[in-house]
C-alpha cells in the first residue's frame, strides 16, 4: 500500500502524505530485500554443495510460490493490490 501511495487505504486522499508513504514503502522494501538476501545466498550454497545444477532451485521455488499466490488470488485481485482497477476520486 505504501509503494502505491495509498498507505491509509484507497478511499482516503493522502495529499502530500503520499510522497512520504511511497518513500517509506521503498525503504521498507529495501530492508525486506536485505533481510532475505542472506537466506537466499545460504540456500544457494547448500544446493550447490549437493549438486552444481541445483543452484537455481531456491529461485525457481520462490517464482513458483509467487505464481501459486497469483493463481490463488486471481489475476484481477492481484492487480487490484497495486491500485489498478479502482475508480479515481475526484
Amino acid at each position: 500500500m505504501n509503494l502505491t501511495g495509498h498507505g491509509k487505504g484507497y478511499a482516503y486522499d493522502m495529499g502530500s502524505e503520499a510522497d512520504i508513504a511511497v518513500f517509506l514503502g521503498a525503504v521498507l522494501l529495501l530492508l525486506w530485500l536485505l533481510a532475505t538476501l542472506p537466506v537466499t545466498v545460504s540456500l544457494c550454497k547448500k544446493c550447490r554443495r549437493k549438486k552444481k545444477s541445483l543452484v537455481w532451485l531456491p529461485f525457481l521455488a520462490f517464482a513458483g510460490l509467487f505464481a501459486a499466490g497469483i493463481c490463488i488470488l486471481g489475476w484481477s485481485e492481484f492487480i487490484k493490490l497495486f491500485g489498478y482497477g479502482y475508480p479515481t476520486v475526484v
